[in-house]
């Protein structure tokens, strides 16, 4: 398998794949979304490789500009190694190792050698003790009297007056005398009393006239018109006959179409359009860009023995 300095690698002949287990998945957009569709065709636990139409190696992100619709994608494996022993360490142990602490021997402190020098005599003042000194009680030798009190009330009686008595003085009313006017005499009206009133002024009642009925009524306009009235025809005309005059029905023809007859010669072609496929015109759907993955065929030759 030769390979560049900085290139995908190539294959020493074009890797043939197995058709039978072809899966078929859309364009991918990373190298991490083809690798995990390119597990599908290997067992579990084992190193994947693809090639581009078992060419060129795709390892980078930047590879999969190459690829077009419909193209072929071999993927090879990589045999696991399930010898080896497995071991439960995590990232977390692998960054932070954890090292044996070797304590380290305790030394005691060592005592202060004695100093030659004599310490000086505590006299044992303070700034405190000087500048507040304790003075004596006085003890009173007099019994203790009781306060005077500051208000004493006074006996003399109160001559205040007020703003108010200065401005409202009081006045003493003056009652003034009840004096009544005579009683007027009553006077007899000598004008008689007609007992006459504003509704009935109004309201003047009449004699009751006798109900005729409608024959009589009939009998009396017979008799007012001329002798004649009653040799005249009755002419039976309304104003519904004069608008709406009765106009004979005119006969109906029927259109019927007409018979089919052969033209001949070759008969046009049908120009027919409904509007559903004017204004519902068919158009392609997008087809989204795939690719297929297959098996190395010895790699499936290899699981089949």
């Amino acid at each position: 398998m030769a390979s560049g300095p900085s290139g995908p690698r190539h294959p020493r002949a074009p890797l043939q794949g197995d058709a039978s287990q072809r899966i078929t998945v859309p364009m991918p957009q990373s190298l991490d979304g083809l690798r995990s569709a390119a597990k599908k065709l290997v067992k579990p636990g084992a190193k994947v490789k693809m090639y581009h139409r078992g060419e060129t190696e795709v390892g980078q992100d930047k590879h999969l500009r190459n690829m077009q619709h419909e193209d072929v994608i071999i993927v090879t494996q990589e045999k696991a190694n399930y010898e080896a022993p497995f071991r439960a360490q995590t990232t977390h142990q692998a960054t932070y190792v954890q090292h044996p602490t070797i304590p380290e021997p305790r030394q005691e402190p060592k005592p202060a050698p004695a100093s030659p020098m004599k310490p000086p005599a505590f006299l044992g003042r303070s700034c405190y003790a000087s500048d507040y000194k304790e003075l004596p009680i006085q003890v009173p030798n007099k019994k203790p009297t009781s306060p005077k009190p500051a208000w004493e009330p006074q006996t003399a009686k109160m001559q205040g007056r007020s703003t108010y008595n200065d401005n409202f003085p009081w006045h003493v009313p003056v009652q003034q005398e009840k004096t009544r006017p005579e009683k007027a005499k009553y006077q007899v009206n000598p004008a008689p009393f007609h007992g006459k009133s504003s509704y009935k002024s109004d309201y003047i009642e009449r004699e009751l006239e006798r109900p005729q009925t409608a024959r009589d009524e009939k009998e009396r306009r017979m008799k007012k018109h001329s002798p004649d009235a009653a040799n005249t025809k009755f002419d039976a005309t309304t104003t519904y006959a004069l608008d709406f005059k009765d106009y004979p029905m005119s006969p109906a023809v029927t259109a019927s179409p007409k018979k089919y007859r052969m033209e001949p010669g070759v008969s046009p072609k049908f120009q027919g359009n409904s509007e559903y496929k004017t204004e519902y015109l068919e158009r392609e759907m997008a087809k989204t860009n795939r690719i297929h993955l297959m098996p190395h065929i010895e790699d499936t030759r290899g699981s089949r023995s």
